[in-house]
């Protein structure tokens, strides 16, 4: 699989087609930043939510062992159980900050859409100018093929914080999806450089088929960086018909292969 261009960490390839760069949303995002999640493994007895079990304690008290309760089960990668623990935590106290914001992100991980569309809405009604919330809802709607509300939110949120390569990537990846190739590669550009913006372009373009593309944008990422290893190894890939996988032991510094998967 390939991945997108990004400015983070070392590049990883493996079969298939993906994408290299920013992108992501770091809990959901377009592309998200963080590695890939591990399968849920079934709670351990020490992990199911404990402190639930509130009687003599205030509703204030009740929350917060809710909230560390959820805490240390996402920490620890049990997010269906830190949803019940955070959300037990709301019954308790419905204005705990930054709350509505985990559960979003934990719905859309864990696939219950409607849900996560709740707590992004309550999150944005919360913090309406936070890039990061707006950065990850416009993640969440693209994953929903919403592209328009996915362009409108990173829109907003690039007002915000316009130096942000994640929602930089990811409303690239939004433009691509709608077919405005132009648009998508000066996104592209100003996330990771005319080289990588190309690159990107050329994978997304073979992953969808349109081989001559694909093909056109990697040698003109090779112009602008003629010894970019990932490019090289892409115009190998491509030479082969797509059957071998591209050799990349080695990537150009700063650089890093994120998939399109959550």
């Amino acid at each position: 699989m390939l991945g997108l261009f990004s400015p983070r960490r070392s590049l990883q390839i493996t079969m298939g087609i993906c994408l290299l760069t920013v992108t992501g949303c770091q809990q959901v995002s377009l592309l998200r930043s963080e590695a890939p999640s591990q399968p849920q493994k079934p709670p351990a007895k020490k992990l199911q939510p404990g402190p639930f079990a509130t009687k003599g304690l205030s509703d204030q008290q009740s929350a917060e062992a809710c909230l560390a309760t959820g805490i240390e089960l996402e920490g620890s990668g049990y997010d269906h159980e830190a949803i019940v623990a955070y959300e037990r935590a709301l019954g308790f106290d419905s204005k705990q900050p930054g709350l509505a914001f985990s559960l979003a992100r934990l719905h859309a991980k864990v696939g219950t859409k409607e849900r996560a569309l709740h707590y992004f809405q309550a999150a944005l009604a919360e913090r309406p100018d936070n890039p990061e919330v707006l950065g990850d809802f416009g993640y969440f709607l693209y994953e929903q093929r919403d592209f328009a509300g996915a362009e409108q939110q990173l829109t907003r949120a690039l007002k915000v914080q316009p130096d942000n390569k994640r929602n930089r990537t990811n409303l690239a990846m939004v433009l691509y999806a709608g077919n405005r190739i132009p648009e998508s590669l000066k996104a592209f550009e100003q996330a990771a450089g005319r080289a990588a913006a190309r690159f990107n372009l050329a994978v997304l373009l073979a992953r969808d088929g349109r081989v001559a593309e694909s093909q056109q944008f990697n040698r003109e990422a090779l112009m602008f960086d003629p010894q970019m290893p990932e490019a090289l190894a892409f115009a190998e890939w491509l030479n082969d018909g797509g059957s071998q996988q591209p050799a990349m032991n080695s990537s150009p510094s700063g650089t890093a292969a994120i998939s399109l998967s959550n």
